[in-house]
């Protein structure tokens, strides 16, 4: 899967991918899933949104996690991990990498990628998966 970390205008399109689709998941409420064999390697989908400090993570966190408690989404947190000192923000509707979850078996992991706006967390399949 191949999630990259850069900066995208707002208003887009929601980023598709031949090899997923998002649906309802039984977890999580909301998950993305295969929808095809993908081969290993492959990359997947791009997970984009805004490249911020681990300071600046706890802000849309927090708020969210505040605005959303006890709702359905009880303050979905879209932030990805890039490194110790940085996350990205996917909070973005045409982020729809945003809805890969959590797996103690993964089938896919982040890969990072140099992009012209710097470095960019892909997502790449860990083995073939149908």
């Amino acid at each position: 899967m191949a999630c990259l970390y850069t900066p995208r205008p707002h208003g887009r399109e929601p980023i598709t991918s031949k090899y997923i689709e998002v649906r309802e998941s039984e977890i999580h409420g909301t998950g993305v899933f295969a929808k095809t064999k993908v081969p290993k390697d492959k990359k997947v989908i791009e997970y984009i949104g805004e490249k911020i400090t681990k300071k600046e993570s706890a802000r849309p966190s927090i708020a969210l996690i505040e605005k959303n408690r006890g709702s359905e989404t009880d303050g979905a947190v879209y932030i990805f991990e890039v490194n110790k000192r940085h996350d990205i923000d996917g909070n973005i509707p045409e982020n729809t990498a945003r809805f890969i979850n959590h797996s103690c078996d993964p089938n896919c992991e982040p890969e990072l990628s140099r992009t012209a706006s710097g470095s960019s967390p892909p997502a790449k399949s860990k083995r073939a998966r149908s």
